[in-house]
């Protein structure tokens, strides 16, 4: 997670091996994707939590 003045971009190693619509995360590396959150709510309309359990298995 890093800290900006305006969001908390949380980043994900390994990403392209991630499950994930397109466009749900930003980024344009070979292998870590991140998403803006710009609000608490966006935890759950961004599913954070369902990222972070693919995360774990990778």
């Amino acid at each position: 997670m890093i800290a900006y003045a305006d969001h908390v971009a949380v980043e994900f190693s390994k990403s392209t091996d991630l499950d994930y619509p397109s466009g749900m995360l930003d980024g344009t590396g070979k292998a870590r994707r991140h998403i803006k959150l710009h609000g608490v709510d966006d935890i759950t309309l961004k599913n954070v939590a369902g990222f972070l359990d693919q995360a774990l298995r990778v």
